[in-house]
């Protein structure tokens, strides 16, 4: 977890963290959820997602760019997940905070 934590800006993989750990990838995805009650991918996209929130409250960044510094490659999924988590679209989550800085925060 740790590694993950730290590598996932950068594209990484099931496959990459089991061959780190010596452990088949079944292994490591059993073990995963096992102890986290998440898959991988849906752990790595629960840090991607929290990493995406705080940059798009703190900074005036493009949303394309904070997409990419956070390791973001799949556009349409991560949008659907967003919206599962905020209920609204980074665009309008952003609006939003424009209009009244202190309700989100």
């Amino acid at each position: 977890m740790a590694y993950v934590e730290k590598e996932f800006r950068n594209k990484i993989s099931l496959k990459e963290v089991s061959e780190i750990l010596n452990v088949s990838p079944e292994h490591m995805c059993r073990l995963f959820k096992k102890y986290t009650d998440m898959t991988f991918n849906e752990y790595l996209m629960s840090l991607r997602i929290s990493a995406f929130y705080q940059m798009l409250q703190n900074t005036n960044q493009k949303i394309s760019v904070i997409l990419e510094e956070c390791g973001i490659t799949n556009y349409k999924v991560f949008i659907r997940e967003f919206k599962k988590t905020f209920g609204m679209t980074p665009e309008k989550l952003r609006s939003q905070r424009e209009l009244n800085p202190e309700a989100l925060l």
